[in-house]
């Protein structure tokens, strides 16, 4: 019951993440912000509201927006070419307000460009000692991989920090990175945090250190992979 309970606590939080975000559908993409770009140019090229983009990305000073930086870049199917940034044309902004449009009422995604097998990398080096499913009656979203005590823990993919805390106190400290299209990771039972929330994480980088907090066994990561606030098994996801 204890497990039941978390494991919808979770997909509650996943949900108000999501509406409180703005992309129940993970539809869009992240731009990378190239040399000669400016955040206005970027936002007048994908036809999007600057103060929205910038509540979004957590950008408080769009002056600031240099090159290298990502930006996610809602209802977007393409990130634009460096010509098309430059010289926005009613071409462009038409076609991703169209879609978006079309994406709000039928309620669909487009295609998710993540394949299964390898589309993530795993968090650490460990033994998966509980697997994804039901147990004697118990939910598991994700799979629990034995480590020690301040092992390092990194992005299974890219992406955006979009929760950075401990909530909830079955899962102790936990990390959220919403990816590309409608996935996202779960990383609990965390020592500590070393990523904060809004953070551009690369695939690799180090964004926690293994603890036991929360309601765990023993020194561990709780590792999900979720599509929407679905869980999925991430055994098929990993190489």
């Amino acid at each position: 019951m204890i497990g039941q309970v978390k494991y919808k606590k979770l997909a509650l939080l996943f949900l108000t993440l999501l509406v409180f975000l703005g992309c129940g559908s993970g539809y869009g993409i992240y731009h990378g912000v190239r040399p000669g770009e400016t955040f206005q140019m970027i936002c007048k090229a994908y036809g999007l509201n600057e103060e929205s983009v910038a509540n979004f990305n957590y950008i408080p000073d769009t002056s600031k927006v240099k090159a290298g930086d990502a930006i996610w870049i809602s209802g977007a199917e393409r990130e634009l070419s460096a010509r098309e940034i430059k010289s926005p044309s009613s071409n462009n902004t038409s076609k991703i307000k169209a879609n978006r449009k079309k994406t709000v009422l039928q309620k669909k995604s487009p295609p998710v460009s993540r394949s299964a097998k390898g589309a993530f990398q795993w968090p650490l080096q460990g033994d998966v000692f509980s697997k994804f499913g039901n147990t004697n009656g118990e939910v598991h979203d994700g799979i629990d991989i034995r480590a020690g005590i301040g092992d390092e823990i990194r992005a299974s993919a890219g992406g955006r920090v979009i929760y950075s805390g401990n909530d909830i106190k079955s899962y102790g400290h936990m990390v959220i990175i919403k990816h590309e299209g409608r996935f996202s990771s779960v990383y609990a039972h965390n020592k500590k945090n070393l990523v904060e929330k809004g953070s551009f994480i690369k695939e690799g980088e180090v964004i926690a250190l293994v603890g036991d907090s929360g309601i765990s066994n023993g020194p561990s990561l709780h590792f999900e992979i979720r599509e929407g606030k679905k869980a999925v098994n991430p055994l098929s996801y990993l190489p």
